[in-house]
């Protein structure tokens, strides 16, 4: 396969506790091409962290955009400007890799869908937990109810009481295991509708 060149909109806090790590894991698969934020200045780190030369470098997005060698953009940039930059991502024809929300608003997350299909390009919004195990059996859990309007997940923790457990909210009810099978076996019993 061959590995998507990706540029980055975005190298803030974002880009360095998340994406670059991340990225930095998944280097058989995506080099990175080119990098840009409007603090010309961190773009100019993250060149650097990354070995890129300037002039991969930029601070106006809509130029980087016109590289002909960046398949992908990952955009990392504050909430209120994700709809005009994924726009530009989109009708550039670049794949977009969206920070959560894809837009402030649904009306604006509808229009980016909606750009994309006229587009033929692809999305695929970060959020890290919708690629977590448990992710999945809530929706499956969620799909035996009928038609879902709205969900809301929270989660909070000591986590330094927790080093080395498997932990989740159960029924309403925060559950602490030493093992994923045992905490697996826990839902099994709390719930016993969801296969798995």
């Amino acid at each position: 396969m061959q590995k998507i060149r990706l540029g980055v909109i975005g190298t803030g806090l974002a880009w360095d506790r998340l994406h670059l790590p991340a990225l930095q894991q998944l280097q058989d698969k995506y080099e990175i091409a080119a990098v840009c934020d409007t603090d010309i200045e961190k773009a100019r780190g993250a060149a650097a962290q990354l070995d890129l030369a300037q002039d991969r470098v930029y601070s106006g997005h809509r130029v980087m955009l016109r590289r002909e060698d960046i398949g992908a953009v990952d955009v990392l940039v504050p909430i209120p400007e994700n709809f005009d930059v994924a726009q530009d991502v989109i009708r550039a024809g670049k794949g977009l890799i969206a920070e959560k929300p894809l837009a402030a608003t649904l009306e604006g997350a509808h229009d980016l869908i909606a750009l994309k299909n006229r587009h033929g390009t692809k999305i695929m919004v970060a959020e890290n937990f919708r690629y977590e195990e448990f992710s999945g059996i809530i929706k499956d859990a969620l799909g035996q109810i009928g038609e879902v309007a709205y969900f809301i997940f929270n989660t909070g923790a000591d986590f330094e009481k927790l080093e080395g457990k498997v932990y989740g909210l159960i029924n309403d009810k925060f559950v602490v295991c030493d093992t994923k099978e045992e905490f697996f076996a826990k839902i099994a019993a709390m719930l016993p509708s969801v296969q798995g």
